[in-house]
């Protein structure tokens, strides 16, 4: 099976604990994983309270940016640290798995490939099967390849955003009009607009909202529709990690010219690609859809909870103003237009 000869070769905190495997009979063999007790992103994100009255609570803003955090360093292995690239290619919230401490293990690995086109050829790409079709996905790329993946985390990330339960496993027409609606409230010159996607049951002060807008930021740059154009996992791991750096850094940068090239800041090779995209300059509705687009569930306004007495923000364990190694890999040069 896939799955043992994967496991026994790669082990990464991020990915759900193997313990081994049994076999009813010559045919059938039965995978044991360790049991996650906060199940999947999908139940998580909202949840019938313990309390007699069944109200409904959502994950707060804290834990839900822990978990895109965990699971962006999940996609990091696998991207940028396993020889050759494995591709996960099921990425989206019910594939997230949380244990007691809402710390993130990928699950749903069956489907877990190598990057199509790797030439690497070493024991594990005898068992790790290769793409069949390089047919393109609803991503705009094959799904064999890491650009597929990104676009997947594009979509986790706007449902930890807006709370809508669904976007992430979804590819029908009712999803992409939604995010195409979506996207138009996610702007690197105006941080209010985003305000009208968030989920209603969020508490939000100024600083978390910065936060809030730094992840949209990132994830309309998975979303960007070349996937040429997409950030790695590891810039997109780096932004998380320091979202108010994002925030300030792109809201300095509004209105002034800037290229990318390998001499500039990380964080302009990380958004750079899709600043001259049509949508940046799309007419924005005069209001947000609330109820969100048929088939993706919105709770009504519920309370709130916290994974366990956090008390600051990743942002803050981290300083802001770390220094991070330059993107030699982006050569792209952008000029973006004044504001």
């Amino acid at each position: 099976m896939m799955e043992l000869e994967l496991f026994s070769k790669y082990s990464h905190t991020r990915l759900v604990p193997f313990l081994g495997h049994c076999s009813e009979n010559d045919n059938d063999k039965l995978l044991v994983y360790k049991y996650m007790p906060n199940g999947d992103l999908a139940s998580s994100l909202y949840r019938v309270s313990d309390f007699e009255d069944d109200s409904v609570q959502s994950l707060d803003w804290i834990t839900r940016l822990k978990i895109a955090i965990g699971a962006a360093e999940g996609l990091s292995y696998l991207h940028h640290e396993c020889n050759p690239p494995l591709v996960h290619r099921d990425i989206q919230a019910s594939s997230i798995l949380l244990d007691d401490k809402f710390e993130v293990r990928l699950g749903s690995l069956s489907e877990v490939c190598i990057q199509e086109g790797d030439s690497h050829n070493n024991v594990l790409t005898r068992f790790l099967r290769k793409p069949q079709s390089s047919e393109l996905g609803p991503s705009g790329s094959s799904s064999a390849t890491c650009a597929h993946d990104v676009y997947c985390f594009g979509k986790v990330l706007l449902e930890l955003i807006t709370g809508k339960l669904g976007i992430s496993k979804s590819d029908d027409a009712t999803t992409k009009e939604w995010l195409e609606h979506t996207l138009g409230y996610i702007s690197v010159y105006n941080k209010e607009l985003v305000t009208r996607i968030i989920d209603p049951s969020l508490v939000i002060d100024e600083d978390l909202l910065e936060e809030v807008w730094a992840m949209a930021i990132v994830a309309r740059s998975c979303l960007n529709p070349k996937p040429s154009k997409r950030p790695p996992m590891k810039y997109i791991l780096k932004a998380l990690e320091n979202p108010l750096k994002v925030a300030r850094e792109e809201n300095y940068s509004s209105g002034r010219l800037r290229t990318t090239s390998s001499r500039g800041s990380w964080s302009a090779a990380f958004s750079g690609g899709w600043r001259h995209s049509s949508s940046e300059n799309a007419i924005v509705p005069g209001h947000a859809n609330r109820e969100g687009v048929s088939g993706l569930k919105q709770p009504g306004r519920i309370g709130s909870h916290s994974s366990g007495g956090i008390e600051h923000t990743y942002s803050n364990k981290r300083l802001s103003n770390e220094i991070f190694p330059e993107p030699h890999e982006m050569q792209d040069v952008e000029q973006l237009d004044e504001h």
